[in-house]
């Protein structure tokens, strides 16, 4: 029998999914292992095998499919635990990363943090000034080599830095993605000196216009670089002793799987890859269920995070964000914020009210109910006392929590407040749903679009919990818990089922009337990289490709992407492109808001190559259900009080059945919560359909299809 397998390497948790060639899947969840992730990979692997009654070994010997999506770098770069690494600049440019355009202050801080003057500041840097060199060199916009650098001086400032432990270097250039030759001697006089050592070129990483983007995209592979490495490393020796011969796969931000060796040379494309496992696996769904807007929705132990689904594809964004840095790679557009199952909920000392996060007690010392150590009480803490999670069946009844602790930490932070520990849960529960509910409506209307006309995937650990509370402020057709008990670990089952894809991009510069001919040639050669890099990691299809072109009008700053439907262009089709960017912008900005007069530019070209991957279609459930579904009861706070609700299994619901709030649907490692004035209906996929009694009744019609 053959499996596919994949891993999402959590905050908290680290999740598997695996599923043979009938559809039938298992998943499990183990600690994630912040001393050594792998230790967690296997952990969770280990797990998922005996549900199949197998072994490690037997299990990866009957692998056709292995999958890893890892916040190794993530977690590497906000805790500052990277490579020390030196960078080799053009001279004249070496505060480039320090200045950061001047907007590092507030990049990716909330608008009212941004105002605190006297608190906010730049992050701090990832390479020193003393590890800056500056080189003698100089490219011009037009790719003209006015001066090339010199092999003595770049192996003095590489050698000066090595002897001040420098481990990675970054080598950044102006205009190197116009003419790369300066860079490539660079690099090769480089590794010819120092073989061991971690080299990250500008035009290899983000060739594109915009010199900070562009730098702190490599600065940023390059110290994340030995961490992934080390780590890719170790699991694939692993998976080798324990009888896997197949190419590993990696998750990246976009949304797709590449080969390992390419992984190890761009890092940076690791960064929240996770999240993007889950966009990824949703678009399947809903293509599958003929659902072309969807907001997704996952609610892990750390964090929140949203993504869009619209006209049933996927958003790119251009511009990425970690750290209070804007780097150039190209990734789903994915906004998060730390608000999750292990969000600490405090006293706020100024104000004298409680809030909730960012700060996150994860696996270890995690919640108070964990009895691990943790002190602090969190939003889990807070669902085991409003009933809305059993302590007897956490993680499938493998870990029980201590209901009685969590309640303690209740009493001992509402006290000061006169708050009862009931009334401080229900307070931490509403104010981490507000914080989530207004996530999402910022994402959704800052797109121009209008959140009635989407349905909302819930997912996470958390996600099917609080998802009807999020959900029901926005006015969303309906909810879906998708998967059943697979919602829980819903981006290992996007990582697990992705498509081989990767993005590459080259900017250039073209005013009307445009140079068909040197845009499609400009076109080919990235499909030429596209197709060598794909073809080295499966052996499955053909490739495919998606075009796009950053448009704008001229002396704008920002670019809208507009798809290439005809290709190769022509001169009709060019003006099919304006229309559509024109279209496009419009509806970003607002109809009247274009300006045809100023005349519009090509600046960015965009391919999107991939081989759809070639996997079982999940299985559908069995009609007959011979088991009673109902569990018992308990009572859940809702509204202020304590309501006596009916407790079902989610692997016994009928198929097609409302059943009305409230309510608890209990899975293998979540739990759905359906509040008074709510229903949740099973659908043949074992999604789990939750809308309001009052709702529109064509949102559950359209997600059963």
């Amino acid at each position: 029998m053959k499996f596919i397998c994949g891993i999402d390497t959590g905050g908290t948790f680290t999740d598997c999914y695996v599923q043979d060639e009938q559809g039938q899947a298992r998943t499990y969840k183990a600690f994630t292992t912040p001393h050594d992730y792998a230790e967690g990979v296997f952990a969770s692997l280990s797990g998922a095998a005996g549900l199949y009654g197998k072994g490690l070994r037997e299990l990866l010997e009957g692998t056709s499919r292995f999958v890893v999506g890892t916040t190794v770098g993530t977690n590497a770069f906000l805790e500052r635990k990277g490579a020390r690494v030196g960078l080799l600049v053009t001279r004249g440019f070496a505060d480039t990363l320090h200045i950061m355009r001047g907007v590092g202050r507030v990049t990716g801080v909330d608008p009212d943090a941004t105002m605190a003057m006297e608190t906010s500041a730049k992050p701090q840097p990832i390479i020193a000034k003393d590890d800056i060199r500056e080189i003698d060199e100089r490219v011009d916009s037009s790719g003209q080599i006015l001066q090339a650098p010199t092999r003595a001086a770049v192996l003095a400032a590489t050698e000066d830095l090595r002897r001040q432990g420098v481990t990675s270097i970054a080598v950044g250039y102006l205009w190197a993605f116009k003419n790369p030759q300066n860079e490539v001697m660079t690099k090769s006089w480089i590794t010819e000196m120092w073989p061991d050592a971690f080299v990250s070129c500008s035009h290899e990483i983000a060739p594109k216009i915009g010199e900070y983007e562009r730098f702190a995209a490599t600065a940023i592979n390059a110290y994340i670089g030995p961490v992934v490495t080390d780590y890719v490393g170790r699991v694939r020796r692993i998976l080798r002793e324990n009888g896997f011969s197949r190419p590993i796969l990696v998750m990246e931000c976009n949304g797709g799987v590449i080969n390992e060796e390419i992984i190890e040379n761009y890092p940076v494309l690791t960064l929240n890859s996770g999240p993007a496992g889950g966009v990824s696996g949703s678009l399947a769904l809903a293509r599958q269920l003929n659902i072309p807007n969807v907001i997704t929705t996952d609610v892990g132990g750390t964090s929140f995070d949203v993504g869009l689904v619209v006209d049933g594809q996927l958003a790119l964004t251009a511009i990425s964000q970690i750290g209070q840095f804007e780097y150039y790679v190209p990734s789903i557009d994915v906004q998060t914020i730390g608000s999750g199952g292990g969000s600490v909920a405090y006293v706020d000392p100024a104000r004298r009210v409680i809030s909730v996060g960012p700060e996150s007690a994860g696996a270890f010392p995690g919640p108070v109910c964990y009895e691990q150590g943790g002190t602090r009480p969190t939003l889990t803490d807070a669902d085991v006392v409003l009933g809305y999670i059993s302590p007897d069946d956490f993680l499938g009844g493998r870990k029980r929590l201590n209901r009685d602790a969590a309640y303690a930490s209740m009493r001992e932070l509402g006290e000061p407040l006169g708050l009862t520990p009931e009334e401080t849960a229900a307070g931490i529960a509403q104010i981490s749903e507000s914080q989530m509910a207004d996530l999402v409506r910022r994402v959704v209307i800052s797109r121009g679009h209008d959140p009635r006309d989407f349905i909302l995937f819930a997912y996470g650990g958390a996600g099917p919990v609080h998802a009807a509370a999020y959900g029901g402020q926005l006015g969303v057709k309906a909810l879906i818990v998708p998967g059943g008990d697979t919602a829980a670990v819903w981006s290992a089952f996007g990582v697990a089922t992705s498509d081989v894809k990767n993005t590459y991009e080259y900017a250039s510069v073209f005013r009307e009337p445009f140079d068909i001919a040197a845009i499609n040639k400009i076109f080919a050669t990235l499909e030429s990289r596209a197709s060598k890099d794909l073809r080295s990691s499966t052996d499955q299809g053909h490739v495919q490709y998606v075009r796009e072109l950053g448009m704008r009008y001229s002396t704008q700053l920002h670019e809208v992407y507009v798809p290439v439907a005809d290709y190769p262009a022509t001169e009709e089709s060019a003006l099919k492109l304006v229309a559509a960017f024109e279209q496009a912008y419009g509806k970003i900005y607002g109809q009247e808001a274009g300006f045809r007069e100023a005349g519009i530019e090509i600046v960015d070209f965009r391919v999107v190559g991939f081989v759809p991957a070639e996997v079982p279609a999940p299985a559908r459930i069995k009609d007959a259900v011979a088991v009673s579904a109902v569990k018992g009861q308990r009572a859940v706070w809702f509204a202020g009080a304590y309501e006596e609700s009916l407790v079902y299994s989610g692997a016994h619901l009928p198929v097609h059945e409302a059943v009305p709030g409230p309510a608890i649907v209990e899975l293998a490692t979540t739990a759905i919560v359906v509040p008074p004035k709510f229903t949740v209906t099973r659908d043949d996929w074992n999604n789990f359909i939750v809308q309001t009694v009052s709702g529109n009744g064509d949102g559950a019609k359209t997600a059963n299809v």
